[in-house]
């Protein structure tokens, strides 16, 4: 976005033209709208992505902030945001952007000061937390390198950073190292700047190499939403001694409610012998559980009176009976079970009348893609196959969701 986009978009004329066309189809209002003083390309995107917004924005939509599209795709969600559950005085958030982490940071801390390198988005976001009301909130145009080099002193309760993974191209960059700004050549100035430093990573990102490039972190934090891995987050404390050991916590928001789920890796619950008979249910954490490598411990520590077995660490678990309580994932309750034979599996769907069928593989040696192609089944219906290694040999397992109680309960034990 440039500056004079910026200009254009926040004057009343264009506010006015927005607020009438929000609820139109962003296609026709720029087939249909001729205005030689207005931009029509400009307003059908903003129109656009405060559409999109809607739902993953409300606040920004509602507010009617200016959505510069790059930032958007960027940014967290508000339920993600709302997911970082810090507070204290000061907050040092590097990386601005569109701002949202800061508008979250900004309703438990006494003060919230937000870089933004670019000189338009640091206009934009000014803009919008004004619109938002986000009063405590002070966006400065610097970069966080310099920004940090050239720190009085000040020690901050909090600084958070979300670098931008991609480059210059707007390439994606898979190397933390490659980030912008680059925490792990910065962290050794921040370890001086922070009680609690906090570095959002992509969700594909490796934890134990997280931990690799920062010793001094104790935890990890990884988020979800309706099963959909979010955001991993590593967490330096600088009061943590140095022998305590690595922390992994899950936080998962499912059913509009928000629950944790805390662990110190142990790797139990791993079932070396499979029985014989074969299972009538089947759980599926999470998807945060097995991002974090935790299944075995969250049924050790979590679910220890759910009888059953894991055929391997990321793996289903298996059970002939469902959950006694509320699960944190998905269950399913199974109609049939065969061998992974591509061509029998496709007659017994049709035999069963099944002419659409949902897939999920855990621990399989083929993709969903893959497996679909073989069976040649559409995505859809109410069945679900269920793809694994059982026993040694890979097995289908036919199955229909099975609906537990909604109910969050508070699972977290004592340390």
């Amino acid at each position: 976005m440039t500056e004079e986009d910026f200009q254009i978009l926040t004057s009343d004329k264009v506010q006015t033209l927005i607020e009438q066309n929000l609820h139109r189809n962003p296609v026709d209002f720029a087939m249909t709208f001729i205005h030689n003083d207005i931009p029509t390309a400009l307003v059908s995107r903003q129109i656009k992505y405060l559409q999109k917004a809607e739902t993953k924005l409300p606040s920004w939509f509602h507010a009617r902030c200016i959505i510069p599209p790059v930032s958007y795709e960027q940014s967290s969600s508000e339920i993600t945001a709302s997911m970082k559950e810090f507070s204290g005085g000061h907050c040092l958030d590097l990386t601005c952007g569109l701002g949202v982490d800061a508008f979250y940071f900004s309703k438990k801390f006494d003060q919230v000061t937000a870089l933004e390198s670019d000189p338009v988005l640091a206009k934009v976001a000014r803009h919008n937390f004004s619109r938002l009301g986000a009063a405590n909130i002070s966006v400065i145009h610097q970069d966080a390198a310099r920004f940090i080099r050239q720190n009085s002193g000040l020690i901050y309760d909090l600084i958070y950073a979300d670098p931008s993974r991609r480059d210059v191209q707007g390439k994606r960059v898979h190397d933390l190292q490659n980030t912008s700004p680059d925490m792990v050549a910065l962290f050794p100035l921040l370890q001086f700047m922070a009680k609690t430093i906090l570095i959002k990573l992509s969700p594909l990102f490796d934890i134990a190499e997280a931990f690799r490039l920062f010793p001094l972190a104790k935890v990890c934090r990884v988020n979800s939403v309706n099963n959909e891995c979010k955001e991993l987050l590593i967490e330096i404390r600088m009061a943590d001694s140095e022998n305590e050991p690595h922390r992994i916590e899950a936080e998962i928001f499912r059913h509009k409610e928000k629950q944790k789920f805390v662990f110190h890796p142990s790797g139990l619950r791993q079932t070396d012998h499979i029985p014989e008979i074969m299972p009538a249910f089947i759980g599926e954490p999470d998807v945060a559980f097995y991002k974090a490598r935790v299944v075995p411990d969250l049924f050790s520590r979590y679910y220890p009176q759910w009888e059953g077995y894991l055929n391997s660490p990321d793996g289903f678990f298996f059970s002939q009976a469902p959950p006694p309580g509320f699960f944190a994932g998905r269950v399913f309750e199974i109609k049939d079970s065969f061998l992974w034979k591509p061509r029998e599996v496709k007659k017994k769907l049709k035999s069963q009348g099944i002419q659409r069928i949902n897939i999920i593989k855990r621990n399989f040696p083929f993709s969903v893609q893959d497996s679909r192609a073989r069976i040649g089944q559409p995505e859809g219906g109410d069945d679900f196959l269920l793809l694994t290694i059982y026993n040694g040999n890979s097995w289908c397992f036919l199955a229909r969701w099975y609906k537990m109680s909604e109910e969050i309960v508070d699972l977290e034990k004592p340390e």
